[in-house]
């Protein structure tokens, strides 16, 4: 699309100045990040709330990529890393967190040019709660 303007500035008498007139030509282009070739997961969930021994994560992906999953405890060290190799779709994964302490732990599902996180509170005695 191409247009040709002009700029008409007044003064507070009524005196105006006009431009010369300019010719813009409107392109759509949409750019991204280096390496950027997926859109993020549709959806991330977690389940059930609350759970015992193990936490699962549902996401889907719409190409077949690695994924990383991480726990993360509240001083930010990694304490649990999996690798997924997804697929077109949905994706299902299992946390075994049994041997894990009571506290909040923050996981994280990742990829080249994209993070997800949700915050999991887990107690042994009273099983996780996903908030």
């Amino acid at each position: 699309m191409q247009e040709t303007y002009t700029v008409r500035a007044y003064s507070a008498g009524g005196c105006f100045s006009t431009s010369l007139p300019t010719t813009i030509l409107v392109v759509a282009a949409r750019t991204a990040a280096p390496g950027y070739n997926e859109p993020s997961p549709v959806a991330l969930t977690a389940y059930p709330n609350p759970a015992h021994e193990n936490v699962y994560f549902d996401f889907n992906s719409i190409t077949e990529k690695e994924y990383t999953i991480s726990l993360v405890d509240i001083q930010g060290r990694v304490i649990l890393e999996q690798k997924v190799n997804a697929t077109v779709g949905l994706n299902h994964v299992e946390l075994d967190l049994e041997a894990f302490q009571h506290g909040i732990y923050f996981d994280i599902l990742s990829a080249v040019m994209f993070e997800r996180r949700l915050r999991l509170l887990l107690n042994p005695l009273d099983g996780i709660k996903i908030l």
